[in-house]
C-alpha cells in the first residue's frame, strides 16, 4: 500500500506549490539549519582520522610536529569542500526537500503535532502526496532534465557503523587523511596507491548523500522521507529519451547570497499536485483556495487539533 507523504509549509509556502504545480529543493547547504549535515559526518570523521592512524607505522608517523592535528585539518578539508561548493554554480551539489509519514490513519488525517508546531506554529499547511504517483512524477522528471540522480529516501535516525555504505566511506575519507599526513612528512612511505584513490566529485556526492539520509535520532519523530536530487549543469541525451535540458539554479528573493534551490515537477503534466491539503489548527482559508488553482482540485479540510 503506497505511503501517505506530508508536506508541512508556511502559507507562502503553499502558495508557491499550488500555483507552481512543482515541488522546491534547497542546496543541503543552504537549509535553515545545515548543522544536521554534520551530525553523520563527525561519526565519520572520527572512525577515519583511527583508521588512518593505523595504517600509518609508528616509525612514520612518530616524527609528527606536535603541531600537527589530524583532526584540525580534517576540518580544514571539510570546511575547503563547503567553500567551493558556495562558490560554484550550484550544479552536481544535492538538493533536499522534505516529508514525513504518520504513524495513524489519524495523524494523516489531523497531521502530527510537533510537526505543526515546529514547522507552522499551528498557522501553516500540510500538504499531503501519494508516494506512489509522487515515484512517478520524479521518473517524468529524470526523463526531461539531467540529473545524475533524483529518488525519494527515507532518513535514518542513528549510524550504523557496520553497514557497508559506512565501512565505503570511513575507507575512503582515511585515504584522503593518510595522504595529507604523507604531504605534511614528506614521506610517502605509507601513501594510498591508486587504486584506494577515487574521484573527490565521486566521493562528496556519496558522503553527502549518507549525510542527508541519517540525521540525529532526536528528530526520530519527525520519520521523514527526502527527495535527495543532484542536478547536472549541462544537457544530456539518453538512449529512447531523447534530450534532458539542465535545471536551473534559482537563489531565493533573486539575490546573489539567496539560497539556491531548483524547482522539481515544473515540466511535467500534469504538474505535482497534492491528494489532500490539511489546513493547520489556527490557520485561516485564504484565497488561494479559489477556483481554477488545479486541474483536479484536492480534497482540503481543517485539522481539529486541540491546541491553544
Amino acid at each position: 500500500m503506497s505511503r501517505v507523504l506530508s508536506h508541512y509549509a508556511s502559507e507562502r509556502g503553499l502558495i508557491g506549490i499550488v500555483r507552481s504545480q512543482a515541488l522546491f529543493a534547497t542546496n543541503f547547504l543552504d537549509l535553515n539549519d545545515s548543522s544536521e549535515f554534520f551530525y553523520a559526518l563527525r561519526i565519520i570523521v572520527e572512525e577515519s582520522v583511527q583508521k588512518a592512524l593505523q595504517l600509518i607505522p609508528e616509525e612514520i608517523r612518530g616524527p609528527l610536529r606536535e603541531d600537527f592535528d589530524l583532526e584540525k585539518s580534517m576540518e580544514e578539508y571539510l570546511q575547503q569542500i563547503r567553500a567551493n561548493i558556495a562558490d560554484s554554480d550550484g550544479y552536481d551539489s544535492l538538493y533536499v526537500t522534505s516529508f514525513a509519514v504518520g504513524r495513524s490513519d489519524d495523524e494523516n488525517q489531523r497531521g502530527i503535532l510537533t510537526l505543526w508546531d515546529r514547522y507552522t506554529s499551528f498557522q501553516g499547511y500540510c500538504l499531503q502526496f501519494d508516494e506512489a504517483d509522487l515515484r512517478r512524477k520524479l521518473r517524468t522528471e529524470i526523463e526531461t532534465h539531467s540529473y545524475s540522480m533524483i529518488d525519494l529516501f527515507d532518513v535514518k535516525y542513528g549510524v550504523d557503523k557496520s553497514s557497508d555504505q559506512f565501512q565505503n566511506l570511513v575507507t575512503r575519507f582515511s585515504t584522503i587523511l593518510r595522504l595529507q599526513l604523507c604531504h605534511h612528512l614528506n614521506d610517502y612511505r605509507a601513501a594510498p596507491d591508486d587504486a584506494e584513490l577515487v574521484l573527490e566529485s565521486v566521493f562528496l556526492k556519496e558522503l553527502f548523500h549518507f549525510c542527508a539520509t541519517h540525521k540525529d535520532p532526536a528528530f526520530s519523530d519527525e520519520r521523514e522521507v527526502r527527495i535527495l536530487a543532484f542536478p547536472h549543469g549541462r544537457a544530456q541525451s539518453r538512449p529512447f529519451q531523447g534530450l534532458q535540458t539542465s535545471k536551473t539554479i534559482h537563489r531565493r528573493g533573486n539575490v546573489e547570497n539567496g539560497a539556491r534551490y531548483i524547482v522539481i515537477g515544473e515540466s511535467v503534466l500534469p504538474g505535482i499536485i497534492p491528494n489532500k491539503i490539511v489546513i493547520g489548527p489556527k490557520a485561516e482559508m485564504d484565497i488561494w483556495m479559489q477556483e481554477g488553482l488545479y486541474p483536479l482540485k484536492p480534497a482540503i479540510t481543517k485539522s481539529d487539533l486541540p491546541v491553544r
